[in-house]
């Protein structure tokens, strides 16, 4: 099962994007992909990250690259917990697995995804 909802996905700089308006039923997943990839959001396309040469020559995965932060944009009365999978090492196969693994639907979300 995908997300629940209507997502708002906006750039707020070169390196994060902000998307509202999902939710996760209990036990439910989405995904979240940039613009090539399989996600059922899909970032922007002007988003154009992907590994790069780290210090001293070290490859800096997609994985390690990104890093999530999820917020309620409404009150709850039980704690939802999130799971964050991340897979894939290039833009067209990485992909954000977000599941709630709890047995109550979560509200509405703030999702929030940097690139370092």
């Amino acid at each position: 099962m995908a997300f629940g909802g209507v997502a708002v996905i906006k750039q707020v700089s070169d390196r994060c994007v902000r998307i509202t308006g999902l939710t996760l039923a209990a036990g439910a997943s989405g995904t979240l992909s940039l613009a090539a990839g399989a996600g059922d959001q899909k970032f922007p396309a002007s988003i154009k990250w992907g590994a790069y040469d780290g210090v001293g020559g070290t490859d800096v995965t997609m994985q390690d690259a990104v890093q999530i932060a999820i917020g309620h944009t409404a009150d709850v009365a039980t704690a939802i917990a999130y799971t964050v999978t991340k897979t894939g090492t290039v833009p067209a196969d990485f992909l954000i697995t977000l599941k709630n693994a709890t047995a109550t639907a979560g509200p509405a979300t703030e999702i929030y995804v940097y690139f370092h």
